[in-house]
């Protein structure tokens, strides 16, 4: 059978995240401002496709997840600084992005 697009973000990112969050908290910055994918709930939970994923990947990784809600032209530069180990939005892949951080296969 087929992988769901679930098993194959957190094979990929399980990868490429293991060896940056040994050890400590699994920091996740987001917009959380694009249903169905991540967005924030009423009680101010995340939630969301994406958001689902992202705690599927910090379980199977026994790290304590925390997301950072930031607007999304922030996003790439604070992956860049080191500020968050990951960014979780619909960033489409372009040539001038990928000069810029490393991305997961689309999912």
């Amino acid at each position: 059978p087929m992988p769901t697009p679930l098993a194959r973000f957190v094979v990929v990112l399980v990868a490429a995240l293991a060896t940056a969050c040994a050890g400590r908290t699994l920091v996740v910055a987001s917009d959380l401002a694009n249903p169905p994918f991540a967005e924030l709930a009423e009680d101010g939970r995340p939630i969301g496709r994406d958001v689902e994923m992202t705690e599927e990947l910090a379980r199977r990784t026994r790290r304590e997840l925390r997301w950072v809600r930031m607007p999304f032209d922030r996003l790439l530069e604070s992956v860049e600084r080191g500020d968050v180990d990951a960014a979780v939005a619909t960033l489409g892949r372009t040539p001038e992005r990928a000069l810029r951080v490393r991305f997961t296969r689309p999912y």
